[in-house]
């Protein structure tokens, strides 16, 4: 059993430890999600 406070990937069938994202990659993606997200408000769109 894998510890649940730990983040891991299976890529062909191999565990991979992965470390957590740094405070930079949050924000810059929190940016992105923001931005994306006020674009597809204003063209009144979805995303699915």
């Amino acid at each position: 059993m894998l510890p649940e406070e730990k983040r891991f990937e299976v890529f062909d069938g191999v565990i991979y430890d992965m470390a957590s994202p740094s405070q930079v990659h949050q924000a810059l993606s929190m940016q992105l999600s923001t931005l994306i997200n006020t674009y597809i408000l204003r063209k009144k769109s979805y995303i699915f």
